[in-house]
């Protein structure tokens, strides 16, 4: 063999150009639908998880300035104050 390293090379291009044909012959997928359910503000409440500090506070924040209804849901000991 005068070019080993070269034909391995070769081998894992010629191996990735034909997985990338054969994965294309599946065919059309149904995308799925990642649009929220309501999309208008005002169609129903909003759950935010830990929403009494930081990251949570604030995703409660934003939204109620949109005009959403927010719940959070949140541990008793938590301090609501925010």
């Amino acid at each position: 063999m005068k070019y080993p390293k070269l034909k391995i090379f070769l081998g894992i291009v010629l191996a990735l150009v034909a997985w990338i044909v054969v994965s294309g012959i599946e065919g059309d997928r149904p995308r799925a639908d990642l649009a929220p359910a309501s999309v208008t503000s005002g169609e129903g409440s909003i759950l935010v998880i830990g929403g009494t500090r930081g990251t949570g506070l604030e995703i409660v924040r934003l939204l109620r300035a949109r005009g959403d209804d927010v719940l959070a849901l949140v541990r008793p000991a938590s301090d609501a104050s925010g």
